[in-house]
């Protein structure tokens, strides 16, 4: 799991996290091929959206996932209720898979291949 801390200021807005899907232990995002990444980002004060600050830390958590982590598959699952994020992250590449429910979570879960990996 690779979490960063991306304030801008001296007290953290949000979190990003980056981790390896094939190796959860909990099988949270079902049988996946190695080299797929998932991300969970949060911004914690609603008063810090649509300022750009979300797309500074996807923008950095899907770069460290693609050159860091040498990741051809980027996995991620916004709430289905979400609709800022539902509607943000095709912008940024993602396909939308579909629906999938995540314990007590209905949510959205998109993919992003990275262009040069050969995988349809």
């Amino acid at each position: 799991m690779d979490q960063r801390d991306l304030s801008t200021t001296s007290s953290p807005m949000g979190v990003v996290v980056v981790l390896d899907a094939a190796a959860d232990p909990a099988g949270y995002w079902g049988e996946v091929s190695l080299g797929t990444c998932a991300i969970d980002i949060w911004i914690a004060d609603a008063a810090q959206l649509r300022k750009g600050y979300g797309t500074v830390m996807i923008e950095n958590a899907i770069d460290r996932c693609f050159h860091v982590h040498s990741a051809h598959t980027i996995l991620i699952d916004p709430l289905a209720e979400n609709e800022g994020a539902i509607s943000f992250y095709p912008h940024l590449g993602f396909d939308v898979i579909g629906p999938r429910t995540f314990g007590a979570d209905e949510c959205l879960f998109l993919e992003l291949r990275r262009p040069d990996s050969g995988c349809d």
